[in-house]
């Protein structure tokens, strides 16, 4: 690898799920921090808005799956990438296929694709089915 991809922090991108084994609720979302402090902010984000911290947080739908405390969340794939634009299609691909064959509570898309557009993707590019996630229940 180059110097200029080790330096370049999309390399390190990745696309993750939330799943709540109880409502069977999904959460898809992207980042380039470790999966840890990424679903720290997440469990920051939910406490903020429910105003169980010092600070107010703004709501976010990945709150309607941990609410429980009975989710799984776990690297759907890596995507080292150039930019963060790139990574937001990416992102944006997982969610328009998770609504499409499970519960997805993302609300917003990443990169706007318009709904009558979004029929002619081609998702066959995303590796993972979410039937597994039947299993997970």
């Amino acid at each position: 690898m180059n110097q200029q991809h080790e330096n370049n922090p999309f390399m390190k991108g990745y696309i993750y799920g939330i799943y709540c084994k109880t409502t069977k609720k999904l959460y898809i979302g992207s980042s380039i921090s470790p999966m840890k402090k990424r679903l720290s902010d997440h469990i920051s984000d939910m406490k903020g808005a429910m105003g169980l911290l010092n600070c107010k947080r703004n709501y976010r739908t990945s709150s309607e799956v941990l609410i429980g405390e009975n989710y799984i969340h776990w690297k759907i794939e890596d995507f080292p990438c150039e930019t963060k634009k790139e990574l937001h299609y990416r992102e944006t691909l997982w969610i328009i296929k998770g609504r499409k064959e499970c519960q997805c509570v993302n609300r917003n898309l990443p990169v706007f694709i318009p709904k009558k557009d979004q029929s002619l993707l081609d998702l066959s590019v995303l590796s993972l089915s979410f039937s597994f996630l039947e299993d997970l229940s």
